[in-house]
């Protein structure tokens, strides 16, 4: 496997360590045995990401639809020239046969490339008001930034079915992957910011598990009404993680 494959917190352009220092272990399902040591990002962390992804949104969401089709679409390139890489690491990290795991390869890559194509076709409608004499016009336009809580199943292709539309329509996002393999959907979120997205657009925040509070520790509030706009999860503990 030649991926050199990141074991940090990807905030606003950067990797780095979780504040409080603190990681956990990623264990191969097979056997056991520890596959690697990810970082542990606290709620101080989460709203460092929210913070970036709040700072960037107005200039990110003016970006020509054509630039974020081009990133999309050589995310799409890297994802398949690395293949073979992606299946192993996704194999060590849950176990999935290294056949099926080229075949959610595949698949992942497909919703980049997808909404590559569909970033230059966001259209809204207009129609003749009902009653007569004016017309009425829908302009679409992005609600971002988000919040994406991926699942363990299909980690790869569940992060690219999130980010993709999310880049197309120029939202920026938070993404928290799945504690059982965080290393394979960082790559993912790597291949996005390699693609050209601009720093602070994507931030990739791991976390052991959802530690829900009313305010963080050093005082900070928890995001105001509006800042999260989507929520890519089900469950009472990811409706209670935007209350952070």
């Amino acid at each position: 496997m030649t991926l050199d494959v990141r074991r940090d917190l990807f905030i606003n352009g950067h990797w780095r360590e979780a504040e409080s220092g603190a990681r956990f272990k990623v264990y191969d399902p097979a056997d056991g045995s520890v596959l690697a040591e990810v970082s542990d990002g606290d709620e101080g962390d989460a709203l460092d990401a929210l913070d970036a992804a709040v700072a960037v949104q107005d200039d990110w969401r003016r970006t020509a639809p054509r630039e974020r089709s081009e990133i999309l679409r050589r995310a799409f390139e890297l994802l398949q020239r690395d293949a073979d890489d992606y299946a192993e690491l996704m194999s060590l990290e849950m176990g999935k046969p290294v056949a099926e795991a080229k075949g959610e390869v595949a698949y992942a890559a497909e919703f980049f490339r997808w909404f590559a194509e569909e970033a230059v076709r966001i259209s809204g409608t207009w129609m003749h008001n009902p009653a007569g004499g004016t017309r009425l016009l829908t302009m679409k336009k992005p609600v971002g930034p988000c919040l994406f809580l991926l699942p363990w199943n299909f980690p790869l292709a569940m992060g690219t079915r999130k980010i993709g539309p999310a880049v197309a329509a120029g939202c920026t996002m938070v993404v928290k992957p799945a504690e059982l393999h965080p290393p394979d959907d960082a790559e993912a979120g790597r291949d996005d910011d390699r693609g050209g997205a601009a720093p602070g657009r994507t931030q990739r925040r791991d976390h052991s598990q959802l530690r829900c509070a009313q305010q963080d520790a050093d005082g900070r509030q928890p995001p105001a009404q509006g800042e999260l706009h989507r929520l890519h999860a089900g469950g009472e503990a990811a409706r209670r993680a935007i209350g952070r």
